[in-house]
């Protein structure tokens, strides 16, 4: 998630919306078993956008967390 990815902020707590719904979302799957430490990956970026240059930093995250040693 960047944290300039919108500037929706329906509850008016400082934090957008995207960054508000997918930490809810965690917390769902936290509740039905999921480990957040090794089910699931969260990065946030401090100025990111939904564009290529944050993709560029988030994605290269995602494969490693995702297939690890397989893209060695």
């Amino acid at each position: 998630m960047g944290t300039l990815d919108e500037v929706a902020d329906r509850n008016n707590n400082g934090v957008i919306d995207a960054i508000d719904d997918t930490l809810s979302f965690v917390d769902i799957l936290g509740h039905k078993g999921y480990n957040r430490n090794t089910d699931i990956k969260y990065l946030e970026l401090k100025e990111g956008r939904h564009d290529l240059a944050t993709w560029d930093i988030a994605f290269p995250n995602f494969l490693k967390w995702g297939w690890g040693s397989a893209l060695k």
